[in-house]
């Protein structure tokens, strides 16, 4: 595949990220978040009890990869995360960033269409 074919791929990528992935990592954020390290940068937050995706960006689009009439790829992306702790009644909340990985493929004929998410991993 050539350099111009995959720098177009991660435009369009970049445009339809957000709609095709946010909701697959909440999900995942919120039924795996015990076994992610979300407290490492917290200063208020020891033992997560729940943790919310609140947005994120792409950081990269790596190992495009043809398969056929699919294309695999990995998404590289930053998470900003709200997590939250119950002290003595008291609520505590914080604010955390935690990079993934997504595993995506997408049919060359309908590449936007077609985007889905088919595994996440913390990077």
């Amino acid at each position: 595949m050539s350099k111009e074919i995959i720098d177009a791929f991660k435009k369009v990528i970049d445009r339809n990220i957000l709609n095709v992935a946010y909701a697959p990592l909440s999900s995942y954020i919120e039924d795996n978040f015990s076994h992610i390290d979300l407290t490492y940068n917290s200063n208020v937050i020891e033992n997560v009890e729940q943790a919310t995706l609140l947005d994120f960006e792409l950081i990269r689009v790596a190992d495009v990869n043809q398969n056929e009439d699919t294309l695999i790829f990995q998404v590289v992306i930053s998470a900003e995360i709200e997590i939250e702790e119950t002290i003595r009644r008291d609520r505590e909340v914080d604010n955390v960033q935690k990079w993934f990985t997504l595993t995506c493929y997408a049919e060359i004929d309908d590449i936007p269409g077609s985007f889905t998410v088919k595994a996440i991993r913390v990077y």
